[in-house]
């Protein structure tokens, strides 16, 4: 019944998409999901959430997602030019946050991924992730960091970026750092609590901090 309301109104170009937000907040979260992809020009067919989301996207900026997905109290987030594509059959769990940081950002996820609750993959370059991947809690994916010339506050200096690349089938265990300039092979495994600061090859088994590789997967 909300959602059929609620549904009416977005078909209305005169209704100023904020307020319509707030609007929602009176009405099951169920709906409110949909709402947000539906202002945004997404396919809200097929996309279950149990718990708020949240999209907010700059007006020339790209976010598109495939169906079949479940999101749960998500932040969906682009600045600027930025871009993300979701692909399909994606499980976010709660709090986590996907987002573009920097002007020409891209984030790109594949098919079958999983996310992990208060995992946070942010974007100031290029993100790329495989298909069937899997993504523990307390994760970090973020491809730039602070300069820190010595004559210069760090806050005053631009970010230092450097494209992340992770393959296919990779499962990356809770609490894993992933920083600038990283490829992950397809099917590797990075262990609970592991930085990784460099290229971990195909199939690889890597844990510690750095990560390093220990075994491969027979």
């Amino acid at each position: 019944m909300e959602y059929n309301v609620l549904k009416g109104l977005i078909r209305n170009t005169l209704v100023d998409p904020m307020k319509l937000l707030r609007f929602a907040e009176f009405f099951p979260s169920f709906a409110l999901g949909k709402i947000y992809l539906s202002i945004f020009g997404l396919n809200p067919l097929k996309i279950h959430n149990f718990g708020r989301i949240h999209i907010r996207k700059y007006d020339k900026s790209t976010i598109k997602i495939k169906s079949g997905i479940l999101l749960r109290d998500v932040e969906i987030a682009t600045r600027y030019n930025g871009k993300i594509i979701i692909g399909k059959n994606i499980m976010c769990k709660p709090y986590s946050r996907l987002e573009t940081l920097e002007d020409g950002a891209e984030l790109i996820i594949g098919d079958n991924v999983g996310v992990g609750a208060y995992t946070m993959i942010g974007s100031t370059d290029r993100i790329s992730i495989g298909n069937d991947v899997l993504i523990s809690n307390y994760v970090q994916i973020i491809d730039g960091d602070h300069g820190i010339k010595r004559d210069e506050l760090i806050r005053s200096q631009k970010m230092v970026s450097s494209p992340i690349e992770i393959g296919s089938d990779v499962w990356i265990g809770a609490g894993v750092k992933i920083l600038k300039g990283v490829k992950i092979g397809d099917g590797a495994v990075i262990g609970a609590g592991s930085v990784v600061t460099k290229n971990i090859p195909p199939y690889a088994v890597a844990v510690g901090v750095p990560a390093k590789v220990i075994k491969y997967r027979e």
